[in-house]
């Protein structure tokens, strides 16, 4: 392609993407009525249509365990950022909860400071949030629309950024709407709601007000000033500090007012009347954003006239009256917080958002990536690196007895788990509830426990190791072994850390010990789910089989139109498939409280809600789907059995893939093969990496470990 080509696309671009120019203001209504929701709308509108612009919401998945939604927050926080941020489930909550703050207009008169401790990456969170917004105004769904005049040979747009809409009269804007807005939704809305209150409540500028009073005085006639009004897209630019302003603990304070001369003189000349075209420099984000980055220097100065402005509503500059409407943020680290926490005034003024170290070890371990290539995970087993930001992150949780409020028996998981249960704290972190857990714990974690979790997690992740240094271990480990012929393991990871004195006393004592019992347990999971082999149609027939059986009595023999079967329904029968289900909870007095349990869900939830209503299969019912989940989990208990006393076993595995492997009977030989091709395809071991671990767990004697708390 010509450069003369490439040229005229690029400017056919630009034209396509670029806003219209000013509407005069008969125009402006005419597309108001058209589409109210784009032009309707203050800066905590579009920091909320905002967010829900660039959010992924998989609407297949079920909610979150702790969060609203499941979001994905990457076209915010990584697409296009100059540096990315690797935002975790924990504070994507929080941020989906302030939208929906603003979403409801409950954001008035606050400050909005989000709060972390060093290398938390609050300024990393803010330029990438203030970066996304910028480019959203430059969007036709995210412009604001701000009051141009154009008087003869002047055209300029007002210090304040005026919404067009508000040069209407106050007392009369709403009448005036009423009868021009056709009945809809959004017209329910903007009357009643309260995020639509500043349309009614809102006043020009002075300097609006002037021109407004001027051409009506010139030309004798009411609402003149209407033929001189036009909208005009206002694209924020932060650079020059229009829309967004940043401020940083260096930067001098402006005290001031601003004066615009030329348009005083000019206005003067036509009207032949004196104006005054004074503001502060607030004025410039008004209906826009201006941010603190940190807390300290000159801005605790700037934050002490912020409280101002949220306070007063209005204020002076000069003589004239001010009225700054603008979304005040900023980061603060907790020890700057001694700057305004002990002052009265404040307490209902500032908002605190935690930004906290990461938590969820899956978003630890995607820094990793982004920082030493997404190559990475070739030099480790699987598992090995989230061990390691688990180790991490176990510096940032606070002890405390939440969890074992909520697990009926705590010490039946201790073989693999820690005695502060961090390590299930961090799974449910990262949005899991692990299916080792009773089924008495998972029923009981409840919407009130939930709550209870959340709120302990806003005051986590304040202390322990930083980004930055969680950054120089992982290059540590990666730069000491990623050049050995063996992947890492948690082996090495052990020796890493008890070789760094410094660093391994940060980490809760025995943590990362009994880190390595739960990586064994969890290979033992892996080992027995990759040996293990079954019939499908045989699990989905009894699932089903046991499910229609429980519309009836015992000793009943019925016709089954799920499997096309007559089956017999017995007490023995129940017993025999919640035997599968239950394992070793089960006893006949547990065995009858569950089916009486699963008759309830399977009537009011699985035909009535799921089939009936939402027109899904049983088997795509999630009570279906926890039956077999039970069900296979409990037939994968057994499946090692027939290895554990065999020493040809281990000889196999490590012949594999050699002439000697030859020599060993067939079913012995197809099971090693089925479970290591079952540890490569179903968790992304590579060839030699399986044999490694099968290695590992027959030396650790693994099979046996846990054999009595399973």
């Amino acid at each position: 392609m010509s450069k003369q080509k490439a040229l005229k696309q690029l400017v056919e671009k630009i034209k396509a993407d670029k806003i219209s120019d000013a509407l005069p203001f008969s125009s402006f209504l005419d597309d108001l009525i058209k589409n109210p929701d784009l032009f309707f709308k203050d800066i905590f509108k579009v920091f909320a249509d905002m967010v829900e612009f660039y959010l992924y919401e998989d609407k297949t998945k079920k909610r979150n365990l702790l969060t609203l939604e499941n979001a994905d927050f990457d076209k915010i926080f990584y697409d296009d950022c100059e540096e990315p941020f690797f935002i975790d489930r924990l504070l994507a909550n929080r941020l989906l909860k302030l939208t929906n703050v603003f979403k409801k207009g409950g954001q008035y008169g606050q400050i909005y400071l989000f709060e972390g401790p060093p290398g938390s990456g609050k300024s990393t969170f803010l330029n990438n949030i203030l970066a996304k917004l910028q480019a959203y105004t430059h969007k036709k769904e995210g412009v604001l629309y701000q009051t141009n005049w154009k008087i003869d040979s002047l055209d300029f747009t007002c210090p304040e950024h005026d919404n067009p809409i508000i040069q209407i009269p106050k007392q009369y804007r709403r009448d005036f709407l009423n009868q021009v807005l056709p009945e809809s939704e959004f017209k329910t809305k903007l009357f009643n709601e309260k995020i639509y209150e500043w349309v009614w409540k809102t006043e020009p500028c002075a300097l609006c007000k002037s021109i407004q009073k001027n051409i009506t005085e010139k030309e004798n006639e009411e609402l003149a000033f209407l033929n001189y009004l036009y909208a005009k897209p206002w694209t924020f630019d932060r650079q020059y500090g229009d829309g967004i302003s940043v401020f940083n603990p260096n930067d001098m304070l402006i005290d001031k007012p601003l004066q615009n001369e030329i348009l005083k003189k000019d206005l003067e000349t036509y009207f032949k009347k004196q104006f005054q075209v004074i503001y502060s420099v607030w004025a410039n984000t008004n209906n826009g954003i201006v941010a603190l980055m940190d807390i300290k220097g000159t801005n605790v100065e700037r934050l002490m006239s912020i409280h101002g402005l949220v306070s007063d509503s209005v204020h002076k500059v000069g003589l004239i009256e001010e009225n700054i409407k603008s979304f005040f943020m900023g980061s603060v680290n907790p020890a700057d917080k001694v700057h305004y926490q002990y002052t009265p005034s404040f307490q209902d003024r500032i908002v605190t958002i935690p930004v906290p170290y990461i938590l969820d070890y899956n978003t630890e371990v995607d820094v990793y990536k982004h920082k030493f290539g997404k190559n990475i995970t070739q030099f480790f087993q699987p598992r090995v690196i989230q061990n390691i930001a688990r180790i991490i992150i176990s510096t940032r949780l606070q002890s405390t007895d939440i969890l074992e409020q909520w697990l009926e028996d705590s010490n039946q998981y201790l073989p693999w788990l820690d005695r502060d249960l961090f390590i299930l704290k961090m799974e449910i972190y990262a949005d899991k509830l692990p299916n080792w857990l009773s089924e008495e714990d998972r029923k009981n974690f409840d919407e009130k426990f939930k709550k209870e979790l959340g709120r302990e997690a806003e005051n986590e992740g304040q202390f322990g190791f930083s980004g930055r240094q969680s950054l120089q271990i992982f290059n540590a480990i990666y730069t000491k072994y990623s050049k050995n012929e063996k992947l890492i393991t948690m082996e090495m990871i052990e020796h890493f850390f008890e070789e760094r004195e410094k660093d391994y006393q940060e980490i809760p004592s025995e943590f990362v010990s009994n880190l390595i019992d739960y990586y064994d347990f969890e290979t033992l999971q892996e080992l027995k789910e990759s040996v293990y082999s079954y019939n499908e149609t045989h699990i989905q027939k009894d699932i089903l089989n046991y499910l229609f059986a429980l519309n009836y009595e015992s000793d009943n023999l019925v016709f089954n139109p799920y499997t096309n079967e007559k089956i017999e329904i017995s007490t023995i029968n129940f017993w025999n498939f919640e035997h599968i289900i239950l394992g070793t909870e089960f006893t006949t007095r547990y065995a009858e409280k569950f089916r009486n349990m699963m008759r309830k869900d399977y009537v009011a939830q699985t035909l009535v809600q799921e089939v009936q209503i939402q027109g899904k299969t049983i088997q795509e019912s999630l009570q279906y789907q926890f039956l077999y989940e039970k069900y296979t989990q409990n037939l994968k208990e057994n499946s090692l059995n027939p290895y554990l006393e065999d020493e040809n076993f281990k000889r196999a595995i490590q012949d594999y893939d050699t002439h000697a492997f030859q020599a060993y009977n067939e079913r012995m030989k197809n099971d090693i093969i089925l479970l290591l091709n079952n540890l490569e395809v179903k968790f992304n071991y590579s060839k030699e990496g399986a044999k490694q671990i099968v290695l590992y767990a027959l030396e650790k004697d693994l099979m046996t470990k846990f054999v009595d708390n399973e």
